[in-house]
């Protein structure tokens, strides 16, 4: 990605096919995380705390209505009695029901370096339903980490974070997170509010009213 006083260039590849194609935009959002692609090549850089914990999601597909169609949520966990509450546990995210499901995974690598293999994961995954009959085929496996990180600026030119709120923005406590691996973290949910009505960042931008550029250092209109 490249950046002038006029716009931003990108490279951008289908992961599918492998092919590559050259787009040109006014501006650049990132809107993919922490690990934000578009912030590492725009430089805007993190600050904070990282590896407060460890995870690997599994993504699988098996036929679980049996257990989950008459409570039908987003998210199930399984945990093991005498346990400790965040590992030697599962987290199932419902990817399509009750036939594909990612299951997280968490771990402390201090205490045991985990097996990434097929055949590690797929017990793991078969512990986790604990049903030996089900038949599961796992379609990806991808390790994570828990981070407590900001930006160190929400704009550098033309390329923009989403996660930074703009101007007058509210703190909506329904949605706070405080994660289990770092206890006292608390992480708001920050909407913005333009006219009484809640707006995303990307929706300001996109409709021409706020400049990435106009954003200062935590992302408030210059």
């Amino acid at each position: 990605m490249t950046r002038d006083d006029a716009g931003a260039t990108a490279v951008i590849r289908d992961r599918a096919s492998g092919e590559a194609a050259t787009v040109r935009a006014t501006y650049v959002i990132g809107a993919d995380g922490g690990r934000s692609f578009v912030g590492q090549q725009a430089g805007t850089g993190m600050e904070g705390e990282t590896g407060l914990g460890y995870a690997v999601n599994v993504w699988f597909e098996a036929d679980l209505t049996k257990y989950r169609e008459h409570r039908p949520r987003t998210l199930f966990f399984s945990m093991q009695p005498g346990r400790d509450v965040c590992l030697d546990s599962g987290t199932f995210i419902t990817v399509r029901a009750w036939d594909e499901w990612v299951l997280i995974v968490m771990y402390d690598p201090a205490v045991e370096q985990i097996d990434l293999g097929e055949d590690a994961m797929m017990e793991r995954v078969r512990k986790n339903i604990g049903d030996d009959s089900v038949e599961i085929r796992i379609k990806n496996i991808s390790q994570w980490q828990i981070n407590h990180v900001l930006a160190e600026t929400y704009r550098k030119g033309r390329a923009a974070l989403e996660d930074g709120p703009m101007l007058a923005f509210v703190h909506d406590h329904e949605f706070v997170h405080q994660p289990l691996a770092h206890p006292g973290a608390v992480v708001p949910r920050v909407w913005l509010k333009q006219d009484g009505r809640r707006v995303s960042t990307i929706d300001l931008v996109g409709r021409g009213r706020v400049h990435p550029a106009d954003r200062d250092r935590r992302g408030a209109v210059a």
